[in-house]
């Protein structure tokens, strides 16, 4: 009877031993949260499995959206280590409040804006000027107080003497791959999105190059928030990014990588 109780002893102390091993290799691997801009999501995935395998200590853990909706959150307390926007403007904002690490912010890559409008539109000349025509009835742009790529629509359409004539067109969504999706579904025949969000792009659409003199430069920066418990790692997944593979990795995506 003892030797049965001392062995149901040994093994209960062995599973507890294991379960507490097992919990320990789980609080060991530390989860880096990043918020990042709807337009990185691609890259980021793929960016994300290598360089969880370069550091098997640290998990990536992505918070996706708008920029301006991603900068409340961090305002608001979002335990958030690192952040991406695709607006110099939301990370001024996050700075000024102080709430960024000191130096460690960077302008880490540029994009391009372009036009893509339904390849069913029988338009003479698919373009810009054409978004006044009664055969475009929906345009689609991230909303301009919230999603950069909206704002930058707006500065084009103003730029062009567009903006009044067309408003009564626009439809404004949460991050620039609604855009996308919109124009996709026919759910708008025209919208005004990155280079990056079509690199993938199944479903053959119209596409118009827009000049970048008619709207402010297209810069993300990066920076980790200071109330971040893993700077170190911040710093690392920071370091990956402007390494040679991280770098070619954001080209493949249709990104402009910029020097640290």
């Amino acid at each position: 009877m003892k030797k049965a109780f001392l062995l149901l002893f040994l093994l209960g102390m062995l599973l507890i031993t294991a379960a507490c091993n097992q919990q320990k290799k789980t609080l060991d691997k530390t989860e880096l949260t990043v918020s990042i801009a709807a337009s990185l999501t691609d890259v980021m995935n793929e960016i994300k499995i290598t360089f969880e395998k370069k550091y098997p200590n640290i998990s990536i853990h992505y918070n996706v959206g708008g920029s301006g909706t991603l900068t409340q959150q961090i305002e608001q307390g979002a335990p958030v280590d690192l952040f991406i926007s695709a607006s110099e403007e939301k990370m001024n904002q996050l700075e000024k409040k102080g709430l960024l690490l000191e130096g460690s912010r960077k302008n880490i890559l540029t994009n391009q804006l372009v036009l893509v409008m339904d390849p069913e539109l029988k338009l003479v000349s698919p373009s810009l000027e054409s978004l006044d025509s009664p055969l475009v009835q929906h345009i689609a742009i991230g909303d301009p107080e919230n999603v950069p790529a909206g704002k930058y629509a707006k500065q084009v359409l103003e730029h062009l003497n567009l903006w009044n004539k067309v408003q009564p067109k626009l439809v404004y969504t949460k991050d620039v791959r609604q855009v996308l999706s919109y124009v996709e579904t026919g759910n708008a025949e025209a919208g005004i999105v990155y280079t990056s969000d079509i690199i993938k792009e199944e479903k053959m659409l119209t596409v118009t190059r827009i000049d970048p003199a008619w709207h402010d430069p297209i810069v993300y920066p990066i920076a980790i928030i200071k109330e971040s418990k893993f700077k170190k790692e911040a710093q690392s997944f920071i370091d990956f990014l402007y390494s040679q593979q991280g770098q070619k990795m954001m080209r493949k995506y249709g990104f402009i990588p910029l020097q640290s």
